[in-house]
Parts: structure tokens; sequence; C-alpha cells
């Protein structure tokens, strides 16, 4: 009975456009109560993980770990020179195991892996999926989310090299968007220990307005 209440809610919550934080925070609440309630925590980690993040201000357990440490081998690869020739003669596949530590937080700052298990999961459940299918609802909801989870830290306790405390800022619309565009710009942010930033990446969403959109 349980899970048939809680999918009631999602397909009536997903049936409308996605407006506002609370939207995002209610249906986050509400799949991640789905997921606890199947036993499918490990089977969806991604999903899981994000959703955690929208209900707390700080995370720091295992999965918060695990995707700070996506940013700390970013940070020690950007560190790191690119592989010489005497290095790529021999391991041949230096060069791509050095772009693969460049790029291991990419995946992530898409929200690739967010979409997906959050499609598969609602399939699975026969949850109506429709609306963050389109492109440009999924880019509306991630813009709610990361209000939500924006400057709620992850930390990490355990053995990174450089990178303990990640925050997610969004850059202001205003300075990307476009008449024919909107953009969806969001900074990934090393927190030092004396509370000074570096910036480790951005990741820029991109979907084209309609003429609707487009008019005043």
């Amino acid at each position: 009975m349980g899970r048939d209440i809680i999918v009631e809610k999602l397909n009536r919550e997903l049936t409308e456009t996605i407006t506002s934080e609370r939207q995002v925070v209610y249906i986050l609440v509400e799949t991640r109560k789905l997921l606890e309630l199947m036993g499918m925590r490990e089977d969806y980690p991604q999903l899981c993980f994000f959703c955690d993040w929208a209900m707390h201000p700080t995370l720091d357990r295992v999965p918060a770990q695990r995707v700070i440490k996506l940013f700390d081998r970013t940070v020690v690869a950007q560190r790191t020179s690119p592989p010489t020739l005497a290095d790529i003669q021999a391991d041949p596949d230096a060069m791509q195991k050095y772009f693969g530590e460049v790029c291991s937080a990419f995946d992530l700052i898409g929200f690739g892996g967010f979409k997906a298990q959050i499609e598969a999961f609602y399939e699975r459940q026969k949850v109506d999926c429709g609306l963050l299918q389109r492109e440009e609802e999924w880019i509306r909801f991630l813009g709610y989310y990361s209000s939500v989870i924006e400057d709620c830290p992850l930390k990490c306790q355990g053995d990174a090299v450089y990178v303990r405390t990640l925050i997610v800022r969004k850059v202001p619309a205003d300075s990307y968007s476009t008449e024919s565009q909107v953009n969806l710009c969001l900074q990934w942010i090393w927190v030092h220990d004396d509370g000074t930033e570096t910036p480790i990446i951005n990741s820029t969403l991109v979907y084209p307005q309609s003429q609707e959109e487009c008019e005043p």
C-alpha cells in the first residue's frame, strides 16, 4: 500500500511543470522514500546521493566522500604534467588514463548518471517521468535543484589528497543566457581549510528557447 501511495503522489506531481524549489524537494523526498521502501538504495547510488543532498545541510558520509574523491582525482591530475613520450612508449594507454583522471568528475557534473537513474527507477516503479525526459524541463528541474543544494557542502574525512570540502554555486543567469537559449551554469568549488575557495570545474547545460519563451 505504501508504495502505491508514493507512486500516486509522484505521478500527480510530475504532471505539472516544475516552477519551484518546493516541488523539487517534494519529488526527491518521495523518491527517496520509495528507494528506501523498495530496498533499492544500492541499485541507484547516484539517485540516492542526489536525493540525500537536497535533504541535508551537509553531507559527509560514504556517498559524499566518493563524490569528493572524483573531484580530488581531477585536481591531482590537473596538477600533474601530462605523460611524456617516454611514458607513452612505456604504456600506450598513459594519455588515455591521464585524461580519464582529469575528466573523472565530468559525468557527475553533467548530471548524466542522475538523469539515467531517476528515469530507470521511475520506469521500474511505474512512475511517469515523461516531464523530466524533456530536455528543457530537466534543465529547469536542475535549476531549482541547484538552488536547493547551493552552498550545502560535501565533506570528506578520508584520504583525499587535496579536496576535502566541495560546494556548488550557480553562476548568475544574466551572465550567460541569451534570447535564443537558456543555460544552467554551475561552479563546483573546492573550499580550503582556511575558508578560501578554488573553482575546479564549471558545468553548463543548454536548451534552446521556443518562440513562445522568447516573447515578452
